[in-house]
């Protein structure tokens, strides 16, 4: 790839955002920290060109263990200002590195007010929700600064997940859980919620995920496994529920971070929609975010579906899809017998259709094709790119594949 594929280049190319350098430069971090440079790494970038960004950055120190820099275009800064300005009580204030970039120092975060309290203080938790005799320990499993946050939640009595969300974030969940207990595969269920505090209380699941066994290469059994569960997931007879539909493809990020891969993105993205209008829609139950880390596998050869948060009702091939654009991400030359597993299941155990699924995984795979620049990898230009290619390819198929 070029030169002006490096993340530089995209920081160059954005002067809307004057903060943008400052907000992805680690070494900077690094010394507002007091730490090595070496300890401080980014990992999760949110970026919408010309306007604002996020990022996320892992830190190798005891005492912290993420930070988050968050930057806005030239007409915005007073939303920064207005952020910088605010505190709650026993969350530390956000630090201006620069005139143009603030630094939040995890639990701290600016949307998320009851995470800062908990990591704190977890009693406040077993206050909050009667279900343990002692103050747990917490292991983070996942965070999103100011989305949300996911923790394994232990006591000598219970383990639970416990996920935080941002204030349009916890309805939708919160809804879903009711939604998914009704289905006809087994989820995590839901312990306890908390409306003031947005969080939401879950069993927690033992064992590994599929993704666990995809990357070990053994991941043939378990895409097999996971095409019943869908094919049972979606016959499922359910109440009434949000509509899901195909993700957005990123149309704008894409081209701005591969300008000249915009006319193959505009041409996916019209071709396939075009297939995709011609055939005739299902309404089943869907997951609305199928991919190998989703399923939990069990020790009868089955699988715990988890993270069911964007779950609703609409066409059966968004989840084949986005699980089959998942599978060739994690490893493009070698996933071809997990597709094939997944989808002879499938098939085997439901009479939906796949006609126009090549197009469907098209549009999945775009809407992964930023995942490298999105996680600040070196490369992320080439796995753009090579997704984009992925996404051509499987466009190319449609009427010949199945």
């Amino acid at each position: 790839m070029r030169d002006d594929h490096s993340l530089a280049a995209v920081v160059a190319r954005d002067s809307s955002l004057p903060g943008l350098s400052s907000a992805l430069d680690a070494e900077l971090i690094a010394r507002h920290l007091g730490v090595q440079k070496n300890a401080v790494q980014l990992d999760y970038i949110r970026y919408k060109p010309q306007t604002n960004c996020l990022a996320r950055f892992v830190v190798q120190n005891p005492d912290i263990r993420y930070v988050y820099t968050k930057t806005f275009a030239e007409p915005s800064l007073v939303k920064l200002e207005n952020a910088a300005s605010k505190t709650s009580i026993g969350c530390q204030e956000p630090l201006k590195i620069q005139p143009d970039c603030l630094l939040y120092r995890f639990p701290t975060d600016a949307k998320m007010k009851s995470l800062s309290k908990l990591i704190r203080n977890n009693s406040w938790l077993a206050e909050r929700f009667v279900l343990f005799d002692t103050a747990p320990t917490m292991d983070v499993l996942a965070y999103k600064p100011e989305r949300r946050c996911v923790l394994k939640v232990r006591s000598a009595e219970a383990t639970y997940v416990l996920k935080l969300f941002a204030s349009r974030g916890f309805d939708d969940a919160y809804n879903a859980a009711r939604f998914s207990k009704d289905l006809s595969v087994r989820v995590p269920k839901l312990q306890k919620k908390s409306r003031r505090h947005r969080a939401l209380l879950y069993e927690y699941i033992e064992g590994p995920t599929l993704r666990d066994e995809v990357v070990a290469g053994r991941g043939v059994p378990g895409c097999a496994v996971a095409g019943k569960v869908l094919a049972d997931l979606h016959s499922s007879s359910v109440n009434k529920a949000p509509s899901v539909v195909p993700a957005a493809a990123n149309h704008s990020l894409l081209a701005w971070l591969l300008p000249e891969a915009a006319q193959d993105v505009q041409f996916i993205v019209a071709s396939a929609n075009a297939a995709i209008y011609k055939t005739i829609r299902t309404r089943v139950p869907l997951h609305g975010d199928f991919y190998d880390k989703q399923l939990v596998l069990t020790e009868d050869e089955s699988a715990v579906v988890v993270d069911m948060d964007d779950s609703g009702i609409g066409d059966h091939r968004i989840d084949l899809a986005t699980f089959i654009a998942h599978l060739e991400g994690v490893d493009p030359d070698s996933s071809g017998p997990c597709v094939e597993a997944f989808l002879s299941t499938y098939t085997a155990y439901s009479s939906n259709s796949l006609v126009a699924l090549s197009s469907y995984v098209a549009l999945a795979t775009l809407q992964l094709a930023h995942h490298g620049f999105r996680r600040g990898l070196p490369q992320w230009a080439a796995h753009t790119s090579a997704a984009i290619q992925r996404a051509k390819h499987w466009l190319e198929q449609e009427g010949d594949h199945w």
